[in-house]
């Protein structure tokens, strides 16, 4: 089946967007993580965000240096480790319209309307149940503290595993975009041709 997906996303780009309707929606149920604290990050976390991220990479470093800089259009949600005091895990949102590289256009959002971006745990703290309970958090705090209506994320197709804890906390899908690769074809076609000729 791997090796199918493997095939399928070589040639194929996939994304979806997805809707979550928060008006009159009573809170989410949440879980303590023993441990870890949940923070909305802010201009006073620049370093602390920055030094997070710069494991990813100087391009995203500087990414999030713009984005922290940016507080009207995006918000940063952490869980820090307790007891080192460090950034586990962060969850990025966007109230203002945004480009979706995934769905190559322009997502114009609406007061009360959010769009949430990218997340990132580093190896040694995954497989904690962060992501999970991020999201609930998350979407707990947008209603209550900023009277969002409506979260929209985009999520890629062909990793099912994604879409589970979304569906569980009432995202629909709202639309899908396909679109193949032009060198997509002549990949595939090379690796063929390399088992042909072993």
């Amino acid at each position: 089946m791997n090796k199918i997906l493997e095939t399928i996303t070589t040639v194929f780009e996939c994304a979806s967007l997805w809707s979550n309707n928060l008006h009159g929606r009573s809170a989410f149920e949440e879980n303590r993580i023993e441990g870890f604290a949940f923070k909305v990050l802010d201009h006073k976390d620049v370093e602390a965000i920055a030094a997070f991220n710069a494991k990813r990479g100087q391009k995203y470093e500087e990414v999030v240096r713009k984005r922290m800089m940016d507080a009207n259009s995006y918000l940063c949600f952490a869980f820090i480790d307790e007891t080192s005091n460090e950034i586990a895990y962060t969850r990025w949102t966007n109230s203002d319209s945004f480009y979706s590289i995934p769905l190559r256009k322009e997502i114009v959002l609406k007061e009360n309307e959010i769009l949430t971006l990218d997340s990132y745990t580093p190896p040694e703290y995954r497989m904690k149940g962060l992501h999970r309970e991020m999201n609930i958090r998350m979407l707990n705090w947008l209603m209550f503290e900023k009277e969002i209506t409506k979260v929209y994320m985009v999520i890629k197709c062909f990793n099912p595993h994604l879409i589970k804890i979304p569906k569980s906390l009432g995202y629909r899908r709202v639309y899908t975009v396909v679109y193949y690769k032009k060198k997509g074809f002549c990949e595939v076609f090379k690796r063929l041709m390399g088992k042909v000729n072993k």
